[in-house]
């Protein structure tokens, strides 16, 4: 295989990658919730534990008051439940 045919590939398995992603938040879209709300409940499933909205921030790579921001939508359309700092 030539550098070519090697550079076609990994171009075709990025394409690939993307569109996956962009099927799954178009699922999450039809299932009502937008992708960063989806981005949200995956990091807090992933995470094992409860984290503190400065933790979700950080590790979604937005600021603090956006990540309550989605958090209160979640907590309002009842997919999520804070629950009080210790």
């Amino acid at each position: 295989m030539n550098a070519s045919d090697n550079t076609a590939e990994q171009i075709a398995a990025r394409l690939d990658a993307v569109i996956r992603r962009q099927r799954r938040a178009a699922r999450a879209d039809v299932e009502g919730l937008t992708h960063g709300r989806f981005r949200v409940l995956r990091t807090l499933d992933q995470a094992g534990r409860p984290l503190r909205l400065s933790e979700l921030a950080t590790q979604l790579g937005i600021v603090p008051r956006s990540a309550t921001s989605v958090v209160d939508d979640l907590e309002a359309g009842g997919l999520l439940n804070r629950l009080a700092d210790d």
